[in-house]
């Protein structure tokens, strides 16, 4: 038994975290500079606040076009490991509906961000959550796959894999979520740690799951 198409997703898959990983390092520097340009700016120091604006510009763009390519390379990814599904386990057709509502949420989020702030972050939170939900059937989805295929201690561990997961995407959402209701209350020191707080978690989160991500790749590729 082979699953060609589910190897063919989980390559995109690990290509889209791969890029969403460089994409959440981008957005950490993006708040260290931020930091930086505000102090230039009101120490006065134009050239420092400028240079700062500079490089901010260019990592928010970077962190953008990263993003909407990590995007991408998911929803295909997810498309394709779906094609192998059979019977009533369907966890990556499940996954590729959470990407899409996560997605209109996330665009009605930034839509009412401004006139509707609270509304925006309820959009938004659940955006993320949508994300994580997405993850969970995925990573069932590798379980299921490896389990066909004889694959037990790969199974085992991206079932296990999805508490971790869990655990550090929560922990993420929270500090997002305070960060967005509290912004407006504290100050720029405050507001950057809390901030790079979701990075580091970020970081942690994408670190995990190209391992499994890449282990079932391997796998998958070689049955």
């Amino acid at each position: 038994m082979t699953f060609p198409n589910a190897a063919n997703g989980m390559k995109k898959i690990y290509v889209a975290e791969i890029l969403a990983l460089v994409a959440a390092l981008c957005t950490g520097l993006m708040l260290i500079i931020t930091a930086f340009t505000l102090s230039s700016a009101q120490s006065l120091n134009i050239s420092g606040a400028l240079t700062g604006g500079i490089f901010l510009l260019f990592f928010g763009l970077g962190a953008f076009v990263l993003l909407v390519l990590a995007l991408i390379f998911n929803m295909i990814g997810i498309a394709s490991a779906k094609k192998d599904e059979t019977g009533e386990k369907k966890n990556f057709a499940t996954a590729f509906i959470c990407v899409i509502c996560s997605i209109c949420c996330s665009v009605l989020g930034g839509i009412f961000a401004s006139s509707v702030p609270f509304l925006g972050t309820l959009l938004n939170t659940a955006g993320r959550l949508l994300d994580l939900f997405a993850t969970y059937f995925i990573l069932y989805g590798v379980a299921d796959f490896a389990e066909k295929l004889g694959q037990t201690e790969l199974a085992a561990k991206a079932k296990a894999m999805v508490i971790k997961l869990c655990i550090l995407y929560c922990v993420s959402i929270v500090f997002n979520t305070l960060f967005s209701f509290l912004s407006a209350k504290i100050g720029m020191i405050i507001a950057v740690i809390f901030s790079l707080v979701v990075i580091v978690f970020s970081v942690m989160y994408y670190i995990l799951y190209l391992r499994i991500i890449k282990e079932a790749r391997d796998t998958f590729a070689n049955s």
